[in-house]
């Protein structure tokens, strides 16, 4: 008797599972996702911490460079050498510069970053030898998604942004993701560059495009 309680309470059981079966299959999918989201999260939780971490350090770093004296040269030396991952000899940036994390900058000899000028460095941002960047530039290496959804999620597309030798921007000039500015060129007064500008040029507008090459008639004799 026992025995085939037990046979007919198995055979309910699976046919109920057959009646059932999307729901049934519905449970167990939630069940997964969840595992595995719970996964993530705790996957990612050290690396989150660290952005967090080094996106605060950034602005503290930031904040104090700020507020120290314009001829306090050796402070502000130490303190762009902790904020950024490589600074070269005689680099002056002044203030107010705001930066992402800092760690994601590697700028070379002889720079100039003039006033109120932002670096969003959530990727690589190369700056050359000998480059000229006019007052309120913004350097912008991450795009939020186009999808509205995927926006709202927080989902972001990060490009390198990289400023060959002896560039020069003017005032106001807006770079985005993923540009490299070509060495020695020219970029007009406050241009949004989009895509990539070639080597010995002079680009402006917005977007920004190539106008004409520098040459030899561009050359200005000292007498």
């Amino acid at each position: 008797m026992v025995g085939d309680g037990m046979k007919a309470l198995h055979k309910d059981f699976w046919m109920e599972i057959r009646k059932s079966k999307a729901r049934f299959i519905s449970i167990f999918l939630i069940v997964a996702l969840g595992v595995a989201f719970f996964s993530g999260i705790q996957a990612s939780s050290p690396d989150m911490r660290y952005s967090g971490d080094a996106y605060y350090e950034a602005a503290k770093l930031s904040d104090e460079y700020n507020r120290t004296s314009y001829d306090d040269t050796e402070k502000l030396s130490l303190l762009l050498s902790q904020l950024l991952k490589h600074v070269g000899e005689n680099v002056r940036i002044m203030p107010n510069f705001h930066c992402e994390y800092g760690h994601n900058i590697t700028i070379g000899n002889n720079v100039l970053i003039n006033f109120n000028s932002i670096i969003m460095d959530n990727a690589e941002v190369i700056i050359g030898d000998d480059v000229l960047i006019g007052p309120n530039a913004g350097i912008y290496t991450v795009n939020h998604a186009i999808v509205p959804d995927e926006r709202a999620k927080g989902i972001c597309i990060c490009k390198p942004v990289h400023i060959e030798n002896k560039v020069w921007f003017g005032a106001d000039v807006k770079v985005l993701a993923g540009v490299t500015i070509g060495e020695g060129s020219i970029i007009g007064a406050g241009s949004v560059v989009t895509k990539s500008i070639p080597a010995g040029v002079i680009a402006a507008g917005n977007p920004c495009k190539v106008i004409r090459k520098i040459d030899e008639n561009d050359r200005i004799e000292i007498r």
